[in-house]
């Protein structure tokens, strides 16, 4: 749910944008260089984005995610919805 302009709840539209290979790759290519030792993927959905760093560096791997379906993927999980959370904060 999340809030039209008049402040009344509305149903999100269940969509996932994923990043395409070629813009993770490009990524990966221009930062592999650079030793990470922790590498955070906001907004994971299933890792598209980090897969090359899991399968090629030693590094931690941390997903952040609304949903927990692909946790698996990922050396550490973060499950929360950080905008509900907020919007109850807000509330109190």
């Amino acid at each position: 749910m999340r809030n039209n302009a008049d402040n009344k709840e509305i149903k999100a539209k269940k969509s996932v944008v994923l990043t395409p290979s070629f813009v993770a790759n490009y990524i990966y290519q221009n930062l592999k260089r650079f030793p990470f030792k922790n590498v955070l993927d906001v907004g994971c959905w299933d890792g598209s984005l980090s897969k090359s760093w899991t399968k090629k560096h030693n590094s931690n791997i941390i997903g952040l995610d609304i949903t927990e379906e692909f946790k698996g993927n990922f050396d550490t999980f973060i499950f929360k919805d950080f905008i509900r959370q907020q919007k109850k904060t807000l509330k109190a």
